[in-house]
């Protein structure tokens, strides 16, 4: 046999051997070894610490039953499933053996399927396509998790979510009993046509799939009535011309160490941007709590915020006319960039804070501002959310518009009177509380009287003040928690979008002391939009404006200033591009040139 033979065939088993040594390393790495790196801007492949704080205090099995179909034809779905339980596997390393799975898939097994629908997990429909064809399969993915003697649901897992809703579901089987809320001001429907002036009802879904929501009633504690001490958050929405004995109940509860949330408004809009009050011919009403405010050195800054670096989006409804000029039934949904409704950008949020920390975007309607007052001692207050620079302060909004020149025309008024600057939206309050009844509690509100404006007197009943530390956070807005109007009216108004329901979890979160769920829902992902050379170049030229050009000259100065517009965004994304490839060439040809240099040099 020749020599050149018994190289070819030691090569070949030599070749064999590392693949095989590499396959069986690979394979026992994957058995024993936990070190992975998460190459994801917002490590959203990595288990937050939040969660395994969490899951590092049971101290019983967990057991989780997970309804999933097996037999995905989606391809898409198929790898969110993948990812689903890859998160799983995750969390039952974490767990360090006190958590359990079971697998079932009601597609195949009649009595998953029933057990799956008693507990409100419903499949979920999934068409694709093949071959130009469309298929449409029932998909089940969600989870019961089961603890001691409590029952926690996922009806429907979305990947991106998973984590937070997962933590949150065992924080909540941790608890002996519920978080309790209680829910004070507007109720969830106002009128006969609940969505004309907007509801809350997908507020309260939100809350009460996390906690005891408790109902509590403004009249009733201006006839007396005492805020429960057992509330772990108090909800407090739009209060308006509250009598001062309900103010004191407010008071007294957070006095005594209560935590809140307050959100602030003077306005109940509707979808169509018309105020309730205008609507119904009154003129706007205070909310009962100037006095209470002011004592806590953050007074309401009577008007609304015009934000002119910040204007958010909303629609206006344009009726489309006949050959007459007359309005027609049909008309149609214009995008409207509007200063009343600032949306806020990554530096109006306080980075400090947690609820604020890693939130990117929330979007306000006709909101109020907080005023610098004297704080009392015992307290401090931190500002957490702000306006841009260019905010001013206008009358109150009594109807919105949609025409454009006179928005405009009024941030062109604003801005030449140089007095814009930062509002703070929401603001912080933490520590001892005094109260701001030092002359003594009012006398009840009687109904029967009727005159709810008359002189209030004294009582002799004892005050509480300087009780157990408490947190109460300030919002200058209540719109940002309403319900987005119906799909027909569009977008004409700003509601409670995703990011602004995750703002306010973060705040419940944070005034129960539940932060380790902070952390984890702030991983989901953020988006980041592609850079539009054009549009930035034409904007640096003006050509975004909305005025048209009048005469020829005009005309042909726009065509000219538009031609160098796009000239230069070709420049830019050539560069943006060219960049990247000639230092992979430089970098190619300087180790080319080393290894050159090295061969030369070797004796």
């Amino acid at each position: 046999m020749g020599s050149r033979t018994v190289l070819r065939r030691s090569a070949l088993i030599t070749a064999l051997l590392v693949g095989l040594v590499l396959v069986e390393g690979v394979h026992m790495a994957l058995r024993h070894l936990d070190k992975r790196h998460d190459f994801s801007q917002d490590q959203l492949f990595t288990v937050s610490d939040g969660t395994r704080a969490i899951l590092a205090k049971l101290e019983d099995r967990l057991q989780i039953k997970a309804f999933v179909t097996q037999e995905v034809r989606s391809g898409e779905m198929s790898l969110l499933k993948a990812r689903v339980e890859a998160q799983i596997k995750d969390f039952q390393r974490l767990a360090g053996g006190r958590m359990g799975l079971v697998v079932q898939d009601p597609s195949i097994l009649s009595a998953a399927a029933e057990e799956a629908h008693s507990f409100g997990i419903e499949p979920l429909p999934v068409v694709t396509t093949r071959g130009g064809e469309q298929n449409r399969q029932l998909v089940y993915l969600g989870a019961v998790l089961r603890y001691r003697s409590r029952t926690e649901v996922i009806p429907l897992i979305n990947p991106w979510s998973f984590e937070a809703d997962f933590a949150g579901a065992v924080q909540r089987l941790l608890r002996d009993q519920r978080l309790r809320v209680g829910w004070l001001g507007e109720p969830v429907d106002q009128d006969s046509l609940p969505w004309q002036f907007g509801t809350f009802r997908l507020l309260r879904a939100r809350l009460e799939a996390r906690m005891e929501v408790v109902d509590l009633s403004v009249p009733a504690l201006e006839a007396g009535a005492r805020l429960p001490d057992n509330l772990d958050v108090l909800l407090v929405l739009r209060p308006s011309d509250w009598h001062p004995r309900a103010v004191f109940a407010l008071d007294q509860f957070i006095a005594g160490g209560g935590h809140a949330l307050i959100c602030m408004d003077l306005v109940r809009s509707s979808p169509f941007g018309d105020a309730a009050h205008v609507a119904q011919g009154k003129a706007l009403e205070p909310s009962g709590l100037e006095a209470l405010l002011q004592s806590w050195g953050t007074p309401l800054v009577p008007g609304h915020v015009w934000d002119s670096q910040w204007p958010g989006d909303r629609g206006w409804v344009v009726m489309d006319r006949d050959a007459n000029g007359q309005a027609t039934e049909r008309g149609r949904l214009e995008p409207i960039r509007d200063p009343a409704c600032p949306a806020l950008h990554a530096e109006g949020f306080e980075r400090t804070f947690p609820p604020t920390a890693r939130l990117d975007s929330v979007q306000f309607f006709w909101t109020h501002a907080f005023g610098q007052g004297t704080v009392p001692n015992g307290l401090h207050r931190f500002d957490v959310l702000r306006s841009s620079p260019g905010s001013y302060v206008v009358d109150p909004v009594l109807k919105s518009v949609g025409d454009l020149e006179m928005i405009e025309g009024q941030t062109r008024s604003l801005l030449a009177s140089g007095s814009g600057q930062a509002m703070v939206l929401a603001t912080v309050l933490s520590g001892s509380f005094p109260s701001a009844f030092t002359k003594g509690a009012p006398t009840p509100f009687d109904a029967t009287l009727g005159d709810r404006h008359a002189k209030v007197g004294i009582t002799d009943e004892p005050v509480r003040a300087h009780g157990e530390p408490s947190q109460v956070v300030l919002v200058g807005d209540c719109d940002w928690l309403r319900d987005p109007p119906p799909r027909d009216l569009g977008p004409v108004m700003p509601s409670a979008s995703a990011a602004n329901l995750t703002l306010l979890d973060n705040l419940v979160d944070w005034l129960s002391q539940e932060e380790d769920l902070i952390a984890v829902r702030s991983k989901e992902p953020r988006e980041r939009p592609l850079h539009n050379f054009l549009e930035a170049e034409r904007n640096s030229e003006g050509l975004l404006a909305t005025d048209l050009p009048r005469t020829q000259e005009e005309m042909r100065d726009r065509l000219a200033r538009q031609d160098q517009a796009e000239a230069r965004a070709r420049r830019a994304r050539w560069s943006v591009m060219a960049w990247p490839l000639l230092g992979c060439l430089a970098l190619v040809f300087l180790i080319a040139g080393l290894w050159n240099w090295k061969e030369r040099t070797r004796p």
